[in-house]
């Protein structure tokens, strides 16, 4: 007799492996709809750059990709970027004037402009 309602119920495995394989293939067709949505593809890198500000403030970070249209940066710190900035990729040659898209914690998505 359970002390609080009902008894649990044994998992069955069937079940526990029915479920499993579910969340994996809404996982998949959730990453599939996120792929499609992309403009441009991704390329993945990992290149030291350097984000000025208006004021000339630098700060240090590496790039995780890069694509067309803008890239994901990786920071130290978990500071407020400003709307618009200039990436400097010197191994790249790249040197453009971009904005921020979105910020979480470290890491901020930037559009070229």
């Amino acid at each position: 007799m359970a002390l609080f309602g009902k008894s649990k119920q044994k998992l069955s495995t069937a079940r526990m492996q029915q479920v499993l394989r579910s969340a994996e293939q809404q996982t998949e067709a959730h990453s599939q709809i996120k792929r499609n949505k992309r403009s441009y593809p991704r390329m993945e890198i990992w290149q030291r750059c350097v984000i000025i500000n208006d004021e000339g403030h630098r700060l240090d970070g590496i790039i995780l990709d890069y694509s067309q249209s803008g890239s994901r940066v990786r920071f130290r710190t978990h500071q407020s970027l400003p709307p618009e900035m200039i990436l400097n990729v010197p191994t790249m040659g790249i040197n453009h004037r971009v904005r921020t898209v979105w910020q979480s914690q470290g890491d901020a998505g930037l559009a070229f402009i």
